[in-house]
Protein backbone atom coordinates (compact mmCIF):
# COMPACT_ATOMS: atom_id res chain seq x y z
CA UNK A 1 0.00 0.00 0.00
CA UNK A 2 1.35 3.25 -0.87
CA UNK A 3 2.09 5.78 1.76
CA UNK A 4 1.72 8.58 0.76
CA UNK A 5 3.45 10.90 3.63
CA UNK A 6 6.55 8.95 3.38
CA UNK A 7 6.30 9.53 -0.79
CA UNK A 8 5.27 13.42 0.13
CA UNK A 9 8.10 13.50 2.01
CA UNK A 10 10.70 11.90 0.22
CA UNK A 11 10.19 14.21 -2.99
CA UNK A 12 10.39 17.20 -0.17
CA UNK A 13 13.62 15.37 0.24
CA UNK A 14 15.08 15.59 -2.92
CA UNK A 15 13.54 18.99 -4.26
CA UNK A 16 15.42 20.71 -0.78
CA UNK A 17 18.91 18.62 -2.75
CA UNK A 18 20.19 21.47 -5.76
CA UNK A 19 20.97 18.71 -8.38
CA UNK A 20 22.53 20.79 -11.50
CA UNK A 21 23.51 18.98 -13.95
CA UNK A 22 26.65 17.59 -13.37
CA UNK A 23 26.05 17.82 -10.04
CA UNK A 24 23.76 14.96 -9.08
CA UNK A 25 25.59 13.13 -6.46
CA UNK A 26 24.05 13.81 -3.51
CA UNK A 27 20.59 13.68 -4.59
CA UNK A 28 21.84 10.10 -6.17
CA UNK A 29 22.51 9.33 -2.77
CA UNK A 30 19.22 10.72 -0.84
CA UNK A 31 17.00 8.15 -4.00
CA UNK A 32 19.63 5.17 -3.42
CA UNK A 33 19.05 4.97 0.24
CA UNK A 34 15.03 5.33 -0.07
CA UNK A 35 15.15 2.70 -2.83
CA UNK A 36 17.50 0.44 -0.39
CA UNK A 37 14.77 1.20 2.60
CA UNK A 38 11.97 0.46 0.35
CA UNK A 39 13.13 -3.02 -0.69
CA UNK A 40 13.82 -2.90 -3.48
CA UNK A 41 15.42 -6.26 -5.09
CA UNK A 42 18.61 -4.93 -6.38
CA UNK A 43 19.96 -1.27 -5.99
CA UNK A 44 23.36 0.33 -8.10
CA UNK A 45 24.62 3.45 -9.33
CA UNK A 46 26.12 2.96 -13.12
CA UNK A 47 29.27 4.54 -13.90
CA UNK A 48 28.05 7.30 -15.00
CA UNK A 49 25.71 8.46 -11.82
CA UNK A 50 22.59 6.78 -12.75
CA UNK A 51 20.80 5.37 -9.98
CA UNK A 52 18.70 1.92 -10.98
CA UNK A 53 16.50 0.22 -8.78
CA UNK A 54 15.28 -3.29 -9.98
CA UNK A 55 11.93 -5.01 -8.38
CA UNK A 56 11.60 -8.52 -10.27
CA UNK A 57 8.71 -10.22 -10.75
CA UNK A 58 8.14 -13.68 -9.78
CA UNK A 59 7.48 -14.85 -13.53
CA UNK A 60 9.77 -14.20 -16.55
CA UNK A 61 8.78 -11.50 -18.82
CA UNK A 62 9.54 -8.14 -20.43
CA UNK A 63 11.23 -5.22 -18.45
CA UNK A 64 9.61 -2.10 -18.34
CA UNK A 65 11.84 1.13 -17.31
CA UNK A 66 10.71 3.94 -15.43
CA UNK A 67 12.92 7.02 -16.11
CA UNK A 68 12.89 10.46 -14.72
CA UNK A 69 15.94 12.58 -14.42
CA UNK A 70 17.44 14.09 -11.13
CA UNK A 71 19.12 17.31 -12.68
CA UNK A 72 17.62 20.67 -12.70
CA UNK A 73 18.30 23.72 -14.31
CA UNK A 74 19.56 26.78 -12.29
CA UNK A 75 17.20 29.22 -10.81
CA UNK A 76 17.70 32.26 -12.76
CA UNK A 77 18.90 35.34 -11.28
CA UNK A 78 16.16 37.95 -11.31
CA UNK A 79 13.18 35.74 -11.43
CA UNK A 80 10.88 35.98 -8.63
CA UNK A 81 10.10 32.82 -6.85
CA UNK A 82 6.83 33.13 -4.60
CA UNK A 83 8.76 30.50 -2.18
CA UNK A 84 12.66 29.94 -1.54
CA UNK A 85 13.18 27.49 -4.77
CA UNK A 86 14.47 25.02 -2.41
CA UNK A 87 11.70 24.55 0.38
CA UNK A 88 9.84 22.00 -1.02
CA UNK A 89 6.78 23.48 0.88
CA UNK A 90 3.55 21.79 0.61
CA UNK A 91 0.59 24.52 0.29
CA UNK A 92 -1.85 24.71 -1.27
CA UNK A 93 -2.40 20.50 -2.27
CA UNK A 94 1.08 21.41 -4.41
CA UNK A 95 4.84 20.90 -3.55
CA UNK A 96 6.53 23.30 -4.48
CA UNK A 97 10.37 23.82 -5.30
CA UNK A 98 13.04 23.66 -8.24
CA UNK A 99 12.27 20.41 -9.82
CA UNK A 100 9.26 19.37 -8.57
CA UNK A 101 7.63 19.53 -11.81
CA UNK A 102 10.10 18.83 -13.57
CA UNK A 103 11.29 15.41 -12.51
CA UNK A 104 11.32 15.04 -8.95
CA UNK A 105 7.98 14.90 -8.47
CA UNK A 106 7.34 12.06 -10.85
CA UNK A 107 11.01 10.17 -10.07
CA UNK A 108 9.46 10.04 -6.37
CA UNK A 109 5.84 8.78 -8.07
CA UNK A 110 7.85 6.08 -9.57
CA UNK A 111 10.36 4.85 -7.26
CA UNK A 112 7.20 4.29 -4.19
CA UNK A 113 4.63 2.89 -7.29
CA UNK A 114 6.59 0.54 -8.29
CA UNK A 115 7.98 -0.57 -4.83
CA UNK A 116 4.32 -1.07 -4.43
CA UNK A 117 3.48 -3.44 -7.47
CA UNK A 118 2.63 -7.12 -6.29
CA UNK A 119 5.37 -9.26 -7.22
CA UNK A 120 3.01 -12.25 -6.99
CA UNK A 121 1.85 -11.31 -10.06
CA UNK A 122 4.37 -9.66 -12.30
CA UNK A 123 6.11 -10.80 -14.80
CA UNK A 124 8.86 -9.88 -15.77
CA UNK A 125 10.92 -6.85 -14.21
CA UNK A 126 10.16 -3.13 -13.40
CA UNK A 127 13.24 -0.97 -13.33
CA UNK A 128 13.29 2.76 -11.81
CA UNK A 129 16.07 4.80 -13.38
CA UNK A 130 17.10 7.88 -11.80
CA UNK A 131 19.11 9.07 -14.71
CA UNK A 132 21.62 12.04 -14.80
CA UNK A 133 22.38 14.82 -17.00
CA UNK A 134 19.01 15.55 -18.44
CA UNK A 135 19.17 18.83 -19.11
CA UNK A 136 21.91 18.64 -21.39
CA UNK A 137 22.03 15.40 -23.06
CA UNK A 138 18.58 14.32 -22.99
CA UNK A 139 18.30 10.44 -23.46
CA UNK A 140 21.98 10.17 -23.32
CA UNK A 141 21.69 8.37 -19.64
CA UNK A 142 18.47 6.72 -20.21
CA UNK A 143 20.16 4.71 -23.12
CA UNK A 144 23.00 3.80 -20.98
CA UNK A 145 20.59 2.12 -18.32
CA UNK A 146 18.92 -0.16 -21.11
CA UNK A 147 22.32 -0.91 -22.40
CA UNK A 148 23.22 -1.99 -19.18
CA UNK A 149 19.91 -3.78 -18.95
CA UNK A 150 20.46 -5.80 -22.14
CA UNK A 151 24.69 -6.05 -21.61
CA UNK A 152 23.69 -7.49 -17.26
CA UNK A 153 21.36 -10.30 -19.54
CA UNK A 154 24.32 -11.30 -21.67
CA UNK A 155 26.73 -11.95 -19.18
CA UNK A 156 24.30 -14.01 -16.89
CA UNK A 157 24.70 -11.16 -14.62
CA UNK A 158 20.73 -10.72 -14.86
CA UNK A 159 17.93 -13.83 -14.07
CA UNK A 160 15.92 -12.15 -16.84
CA UNK A 161 15.71 -14.05 -20.05
CA UNK A 162 14.93 -10.66 -21.76
CA UNK A 163 17.18 -8.87 -23.78
CA UNK A 164 17.11 -4.78 -22.66
CA UNK A 165 13.99 -2.97 -21.74
CA UNK A 166 10.47 -4.22 -23.67
CA UNK A 167 9.47 -0.45 -22.53
CA UNK A 168 10.58 2.44 -21.05
CA UNK A 169 8.16 5.26 -19.64
CA UNK A 170 9.69 8.92 -19.19
CA UNK A 171 8.15 10.99 -16.67
CA UNK A 172 7.85 14.16 -18.53
CA UNK A 173 5.37 16.55 -16.26
CA UNK A 174 3.51 18.24 -19.18
CA UNK A 175 3.44 15.35 -22.26
CA UNK A 176 4.94 17.75 -24.88
CA UNK A 177 7.88 17.39 -27.08
CA UNK A 178 10.57 17.82 -24.83
CA UNK A 179 13.69 19.86 -25.39
CA UNK A 180 17.04 20.39 -23.97
CA UNK A 181 17.06 22.56 -21.14
CA UNK A 182 13.69 22.84 -21.16
CA UNK A 183 11.96 23.67 -17.57
CA UNK A 184 8.51 24.15 -16.93
CA UNK A 185 8.67 25.45 -13.43
CA UNK A 186 11.60 28.45 -14.31
CA UNK A 187 7.84 30.53 -13.77
CA UNK A 188 7.88 31.54 -10.27
CA UNK A 189 8.32 28.37 -8.38
CA UNK A 190 5.98 25.26 -10.42
CA UNK A 191 4.44 22.89 -7.74
CA UNK A 192 4.12 19.25 -8.27
CA UNK A 193 0.91 18.09 -6.81
CA UNK A 194 1.23 16.75 -3.26
CA UNK A 195 -2.22 15.66 -1.95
Amino acid sequence: MLDTDRLISFTQDIVRIPSLSGEEAKVARRIEAEMVALGFDSVWTDEVGNVVGVLEGVQPGPTIVFDAHTDTVGVSPGVPWALDPFSGEVREGALHGRGAADMKGALAAMVHGVVGLDRAALKGKAVVSASVMEEVLEGVALEKVVADRAGRARAGRDSSDDDGAAFALVGAADGAERGAGHDAGDRGGGGFGAG
